[in-house]
């Protein structure tokens, strides 16, 4: 996904149905959706929020930085058991 959309309209309609394989997260405390294929994280999507809106998304979808931190603590990739 390159370059930018700008609008609550165009952005919904860009994620409408595309959205349903995220799962919420918190990435380093901000609110985030993780997106995932065949149980490996794809792309972060990290959300700022002002005056109760989402005002803008940014999304990671980088191999080293799109990993996951389990019940343990430790950090790795991805993994479905």
């Amino acid at each position: 996904m390159a370059g930018e959309i700008r609008g609550a309209e165009a952005v919904a309609a860009f994620f409408s149905g595309r959205a349903q394989a995220a799962r919420l997260a918190l990435v380093d405390g901000v609110p985030a959706a993780v997106w995932s294929h065949r149980g490996r994280p794809k792309a972060v999507f990290t959300f700022a929020v002002s005056g109760g809106k989402i005002t803008r998304i940014a999304v990671d979808a980088a191999p080293e930085r799109v990993r996951v931190r389990g019940r343990g603590g430790r950090t790795g990739p991805a993994t479905r058991r």
